[in-house]
């Protein structure tokens, strides 16, 4: 549906909404919809900006989140309805980061998404947005050692229940392993240590 222009090298994110039985999907130019039974496409919406850096749908399948830049260091995070006729953006956040892997808590007004860069040099890889409120907060400040270099390395974030399941990489200076971080109060505890590079959680935290 979407053809590239030459020398365009982003990619396609896509969400399946399987109670809708659509797909939405998106490059830097729009993001469209596909019906999962007719296979008809619709562009729904203009990004108007030079790249699309990932969705992810609200646990009701009605507010779509997703980020766009011009440059990869300042993100707009759009919230749009996606029950309104014309896609309408009930939220729209600009952050100072390459935001990315945006993810919906289960109470749908709360957003994780993940400062994106060169792992070794992000020192605030786990954010937060509330998007009804705009308020924003990282959820983990990484770890330093006393001559200010940076000693823990986080990444592949994934929400879990209310909590957030991440990687501390084995690059780190420090225990590694899988971490789960609490947003309410930040505490960040290593529940398996191990040469971890990804995890993953059921939707509820549980396993």
């Amino acid at each position: 549906f979407f053809k590239f222009k030459e020398g365009n090298v982003d990619l396609i994110p896509a969400i399946i909404l399987p109670n809708r039985e659509l797909m939405i999907y998106g490059n830097g130019e729009a993001v469209a919809v596909a019906d999962l039974k007719t296979g008809r496409q619709e562009i729904k919406k203009m990004t108007e900006k030079k790249h699309f850096h990932g969705c992810c749908i609200s646990p009701d399948e009605r507010y779509l989140c997703y980020g766009v830049s011009d440059d990869y260091a300042v993100t707009d995070i759009h919230v749009v309805d996606t029950m309104d006729v014309e896609w309408k953006d009930v939220a729209v956040k600009t952050v100072g980061m390459l935001a990315n892997h945006f993810q919906f808590f289960p109470n749908g007004d709360e957003i994780l998404f993940a400062h994106e860069g060169a792992t070794e040099t992000i020192p605030d890889r786990l954010n937060w947005l509330n998007w009804k409120t705009g308020e924003t907060r990282c959820l983990h400040r990484h770890a330093f050692d006393e001559q200010g270099k940076q000693i823990e390395c986080i990444g592949h974030e994934q929400v879990a229940g209310n909590k957030v399941l991440a990687v501390r990489f084995p690059v780190s200076q420090m225990d590694f392993g899988i971490i789960v971080v609490d947003p309410k109060t930040g505490s960040c505890e290593l529940v398996d240590q191990g040469d971890y590079w990804h995890a993953s959680s059921d939707k509820n935290g549980e396993r």
